[in-house]
């Protein structure tokens, strides 16, 4: 690529993915409150679900921005992350009445870290068909 012809940054693909990945980080904890609804224990598990809802819904997002975006995985990673985490933060804080806790960096470092592993497979990651 010439250096007078950039590409612009992927604003579109960045926010698709992170609201995407808001979206099925809450269809996860949905589904697990749904679970521990109808099992006879309430809290032990709770924390776990919530770090799985997390990392999964981080992960895919950015695993799939990234097949279309298809460079600088970490950078994309890190920024999708960001953004999802603003949107499930804000969220959270608006049904906690804004009480913040240790709970928040865990979710924090967790998104970050999982959106960051999914950028850079999906860029690495190449597409082996075989027949």
């Amino acid at each position: 690529m010439p250096k007078s012809e950039k590409k612009l940054f992927p604003i579109k693909t960045v926010i698709i993915s992170s609201v995407s990945g808001a979206a099925v980080f809450y269809f996860l904890v949905y589904l697990f409150s749904l679970l521990i609804l109808k099992s006879s224990d309430n809290h032990p598990m709770l924390i776990l679900y919530g770090i799985i809802s997390a990392a999964v819904s981080s992960f895919v997002s950015s695993f799939t921005a990234l097949k279309f975006i298809k460079e600088k995985g970490i950078f994309h990673g890190a920024v999708i992350g960001f953004v999802q985490y603003i949107i499930c933060s804000s969220v959270m804080l608006i049904l906690n009445n804004g009480a913040t806790g240790f709970g928040m960096l865990i979710l924090f470092g967790i998104i970050m870290l999982m959106s960051c592993a999914g950028g850079l497979a999906g860029v690495s990651l190449k597409k082996k068909i075989k027949y």
